[in-house]
């Protein structure tokens, strides 16, 4: 077994048992689960559950395609990658810049601006041109994921508290 696929089993097994650390022992204690939750919308645990069961489930397969490949096939060669040029390192920068904004200025300007905004930014990453397709995608991505978590999910987005 080369170090590579060693290294990757490790990290596997690692993030399996946090998340069945998180599943089934910090989020029963630290989240707090009324019985009006059940009957006016989802569950507050819903969304960390859920985040939580599909990143152990990606743990999960990685480490079995792993073993699978030790049991039934030949080893595993690694691939060497190329480095990553330096307009792919500040993409991934502005990547990150625009995720942590996002997540300070919610409160403030709330979901609609916010979203639009940032999706917006996001797009205007990938591909500078079309910016008038890049608006329209955002902003029908914005209404169709407010749609989705207000009616269906029943979930409430922050309005901002510049606008109360």
């Amino acid at each position: 077994m080369n170090a590579s696929l060693a290294r990757e089993m490790i990290i596997a097994g690692v993030v399996l048992v946090f998340s069945l650390v998180v599943q089934f022992i910090l989020i029963p204690s630290q989240i707090e689960q009324t019985v009006e939750y059940e009957m006016a919308s989802l569950s507050p645990a819903f969304f960390p559950e859920l985040a939580v069961m599909f990143i152990g489930g990606l743990a999960a397969l990685l480490l079995l395609s792993h073993l699978w490949h030790l049991v039934k096939g030949p080893p595993m060669e690694p691939m060497e990658d190329e480095p990553l040029t330096r307009e792919e390192e500040l993409r991934i920068a502005a990547v990150m810049g625009v995720s942590i904004v996002y997540c300070l200025i919610l409160d403030y300007l709330g979901f609609w601006i916010t979203n639009t905004v940032g999706v917006t930014i996001l797009l205007m990453i990938q591909d500078r041109r079309r910016i008038w397709r890049q608006i329209t995608i955002a902003a029908g991505t914005t209404v169709c994921i407010y749609l989705f978590f207000y009616f269906v999910m029943k979930v409430h987005f922050p309005l901002g508290k510049i606008f109360k």
